[in-house]
This record gives C-alpha cells, structure tokens and sequence, in this order.
C-alpha cells in the first residue's frame, strides 16, 4: 500500500512513519482519538438526549470504518471453510482481547457488583457467563467481538469479490436489511427471563452483520481515503451539519440496542460523521496540546473503552466530588465528570494497561500455538499473499 506522488502532502501528516503505510496516518488517529472521546461523552449524557443522538449517531461506526481503512489486506484462497479459518485466525491477538477483558469482567462482577455492592444475583452472573458464550459480550465488549467477527467477514467476502464497486453495493444492502432486522427484532424479542437464550445470540449475529458493512466500506475506501481528507479537509467537517439536523428526529441509532432508526439515514449520518471527524482530525493534528491528548486517546483508546463506564469509576470516585461540591446534573456537572474521567483513565493506562497487554500478549501466543494452523500452514493451506 503506496501513496501516489500527488498525496505527498497528506503523507506528511503522519507521525514517524513513512508514507508507504496507511497504518499510522495521522488523520485516522487523531480520528480514533475524538471517537474514544466521544464514547466517554456520550456514555455520561443522560439518555434520549440530543447530545447523546448526536454523538451516537456516528461514534462506532467511525471505529469500525477506521479499522477497515487499515486491516491486512489478504488474498485468501481454498475452500470457504479454509478461508473462515484464516480469516478469523488472524484476528486471534484481537479475540484474546475479548477473551481476557471478559474474564476480568466477570471476576469484577463477583466481586464487586455481587458480594460488595449487591447489584447482581447469581442469575445475573449466569447470563454474564452466558453473553461472553454467545459472542453477544458484557456491556461494552459487544464492540470487540462485532469487530473481530466483521474484519474476518470483510477478508472472506474481499476474497469472492474482485468489484470494489460490488463490494459497496453488497456492504449498502447489509446494512438495510440488517439495520431493518435489528428494528424488527427489539419491538418483538425483549431480553426477560428465558427469551435470553434467544435474544442474545440473535443480537450477536444481527450486530455483525450490521457493523460489517463499514468495516467493508473503509475496507474499500482505504485507496481513496488519503487524497479524499487531503484535499477536502476545510470542507469535511461542515458534512456534521447533517448529523445536526438530523440525528434526533429521524437519525438515532445504538447499534448495540439494535436500533437504527431510519436506515438509509443512518446510514448517511455514520459516514458524514466519520468524515467530518477526519476532517477536523487533519485540522487539529498541528496544534501542539490538543495532538497529543488525541495521540494518547487513540493509543489507549481500546483500554479506556472497556474500563471507562464499567468499572463504576463516576459511581466510586466521581460522583461522591460533584455531590460534595453540590454540582447538579446540568452541562457543567457533564464537563467535569468526563474532564474527571480522563483524567482518571490517565494513571490507569500508565500502571494497568501495561500489566493487561502482557496478559493478553500470553493469551495470544496460547492461541497462536492451540490454533488449527500455524503461521506457515496458514500461508501453504490458505494461499495468503500481502500486499
């Protein structure tokens, strides 16, 4: 993957890396660093707010569109089953995130939301054990494993179809009839008492099948992506007005809850969103202050996502300051909680993230030396050729 001689301008955005890789283009982590930023903002929003239907509106979707724009690209070959297995083989080091954040999940429930807080019962544990089973996942991990199971989905259908023109076409009509399944699915199927057993799998599979979509999109636009942000980064971040206009009446979306209000605009909204924050990440990739808190942002932004809300950080530590200070819930109670939860995050990244990498570093190499294939098997078996 090579920039053409035109695009030299945009190569020079990115930080320490060479122009021959789209993997550290700066746009894409300034991108990844706002959306991590986000994620915290909206998750602190009080719902069925507008700032929240905002921000929902294209949050995850610009995740996934990222990770497309920068995944491997591979030719696979074999049988369909082959390319199933060396497709999601090498997501493995991203399944062992999955693996392993569960795993603390869980043992943070036990002891904290059971014996300590009495939050939970032990049914409530059961399905917890149950959701990470079903790939549905415990509260935010619903967004690893979807990724894990759509970049392997990507590779496979990449592999049957040459056209990237019939690539965009196939990743439009998924999301409309998925986004439209998911609609169908929560008015009819609620997750009470033994309609669990259904509800969660089913949800699993319809949240794949409704994130691939831009996954492939940002598989397909990775060319063009560049010189597209290079050219137009002035005018991207006006594509928010949209977003704007839009997001509440007719545009609200949590692809978690499977609600997706009006799909062709949804739809609309999560790539206007994406692009308007590529836009803006150009921009603000020169000012000295606000480039490193967005490098730092997306350099920990998988280990602030997973820690963020569930670890009850605002329940522990935050709320009882703003209670004692007798700061309401209005927007300078909401500015202060996720200022407070930053700023939180960062020794936690510091001591912690380090210790959890290390794990997760030996779950992955146990996955490496457990999997069907090895590296080079992989390579003979399923005909994998980089470029």
């Amino acid at each position: 993957m090579v920039f053409d001689a035109e695009h030299k301008s945009f190569g020079n955005m990115v930080a320490g890396q060479k122009t021959a890789s789209l993997h550290r283009v700066a746009a894409y982590d300034m991108a990844r660093g706002m959306g991590i930023i986000f994620v915290v903002i909206g998750h602190t929003l009080p719902m069925d707010t507008y700032g929240r239907a905002l921000i929902y509106s294209f949050h995850m979707p610009l995740f996934f569109i990222i990770s497309g724009a920068v995944m491997r690209r591979e030719r696979l070959s074999g049988s369909l089953w082959d390319r199933i297995c060396t497709s999601l083989h090498s997501e493995r080091k991203l399944f062992a995130n999955y693996i392993f954040y569960s795993l603390c999940f869980l043992v943070y429930d036990l002891i904290v939301r059971y014996f300590y807080l009495r939050q939970m019962g032990k049914r409530d544990l059961v399905w917890d054990v149950y959701q990470t089973l079903v790939l549905y996942g415990i509260n935010v991990l619903w967004f690893l494993v979807t990724l894990v199971v759509a970049k392997a989905v990507t590779s496979i259908l990449a592999s049957y179809v040459q056209s990237e023109l019939y690539l965009v076409g196939i990743a439009i009509l998924m999301y409309m009839v998925f986004a439209f399944v998911g609609n169908y699915v929560t008015a009819r199927v609620q997750p009470f008492s033994v309609m669990k057993v259904i509800y969660y799998p089913l949800t699993a599979c319809i949240e794949i099948l409704t994130m691939t979509p831009f996954v492939l999109l940002g598989y397909v636009a990775h060319v063009y992506l560049p010189a597209v942000i290079d050219r137009f980064k002035f005018l991207l971040p006006l594509l928010i007005v949209p977003n704007v206009i839009w997001c509440f009446a007719f545009g609200a979306a949590d692809y978690h809850m499977l609600r997706a209000s009006f799909p062709p605009l949804s739809l609309l909204l999560a790539i206007t969103g994406t692009m308007a924050v590529f836009g803006i990440g150009v921009i603000v990739h020169n000012i000295p202050l606000i480039s490193d808190i967005l490098n730092w942002s997306s350099r920990n932004s998988l280990f602030i996502m997973v820690t963020h809300e569930y670890l009850l950080i605002g329940y522990f530590i935050i709320e009882p300051i703003l209670y004692r200070f007798n700061i309401g819930d209005n927007a300078l109670y909401i500015a202060i909680h996720v200022i407070l939860l930053i700023v939180i995050e960062v020794p936690l990244c510091h001591y912690f993230k380090p210790m959890a990498d290390k794990c997760i570093g030996r779950m992955f190499d146990l996955t490496s030396r457990c999997g069907r294939h090895s590296r080079s098997s992989d390579e003979e078996v399923a005909g994998i050729r980089q470029y």
